[in-house]
């Protein structure tokens, strides 16, 4: 049965030569493919570990249907005021995430939103006061402030040419305004998100902009001198309603990794 074989493939040299080509070829594939996405989850995962660097707590809303669009429950900014009372706590900001109903899309010249097709298109608040809470990091400018700034993020910024002095569209939630682009900023040390583009805006405009007025995706939280992050949580979560959630960094930063390694059909998009 081999000799039959080897004889088979000794008349068709060229289609065997092919075959086995095509297989070292698939087989490569597949294997990049694996080593890129294994490299991609690395970056992701220091982004989200780097982004908590001077962050020992955090509250989060808890998720309002597993693996649904509908996201997570808000965090209330009275409860911020609290939070700060606590003697455990050094200092607290409130933050607004990157996730899908934080949308603000960025439009070209054409009125069309920019950024790769299918990308989400964030929009995202910077509290000037509380820079330490940010993974938003300052390329070229200043932080945008008041109703008529934006920062957009590096990339599209580099793509798209636009440069601190320029004026662009932005949409979000069915509203259109053209704002003075004050800042060119990148997310961490990364420049772009996987082809998302970045619309920041002062905190409270964020907020009335994504219709947040008044509550947060999150609180980051310090903790005083003394207190080990174990004691800050114990301490914050009697403040917490049930809908709510309080987490070490650690714990916080494994999660949000965790949602860009999740498969796509599991995972709703940002």
């Amino acid at each position: 049965m081999i000799a039959v074989a080897l004889k088979g493939l000794a008349g068709r040299k060229v289609r065997a030569l092919l075959t086995a080509f095509a297989v070292v070829i698939g087989v490569s594939m597949v294997s990049g493919t694996f080593v890129l996405t294994d490299t991609m989850q690395k970056a992701f995962d220091g982004i989200f570990a780097a982004s908590y660097d001077e962050t020992d707590a955090v509250i989060t809303g808890k998720e309002v249907v597993k693996g649904s669009s509908s996201g997570a429950a808000t965090v209330p900014e009275s409860l911020l005021a609290k939070v700060r009372a606590l003697p455990e706590v050094g200092a607290a900001g409130g933050t607004l995430m990157p996730i899908e109903s934080n949308t603000a899309e960025i439009l070209g010249r054409d009125g069309k939103a920019l950024g790769t097709s299918g990308s989400p298109t964030f929009g995202l608040g910077y509290d000037a006061s509380q820079p330490q809470f940010s993974p938003l990091a300052l390329k070229q400018g200043r932080w945008p402030h008041g109703a008529g700034q934006v920062a957009v993020d590096a990339g599209t910024a580099e793509k798209e040419h636009m440069q601190v002095g320029d004026s662009v569209e932005v949409r979000t939630l069915g509203a259109k305004h053209r704002y003075e682009i004050t800042a060119i900023a990148s997310f961490g040390d990364v420049d772009s998100l996987g082809g998302a583009t970045m619309a920041i805006f002062d905190m409270p405009t964020a907020q009335r902009l994504l219709h947040k007025e008044g509550s947060f995706d999150g609180i980051s939280i310090a903790a005083a001198d003394g207190t080990s992050p174990a004691e800050l949580v114990r301490a914050v979560k009697p403040l917490a309603p049930a809908n709510l959630e309080v987490q070490d960094t650690k714990a916080q930063a494994k999660a949000d990794a965790n949602e860009t390694n999740r498969p796509s059909s599991e995972t709703p998009p940002l």
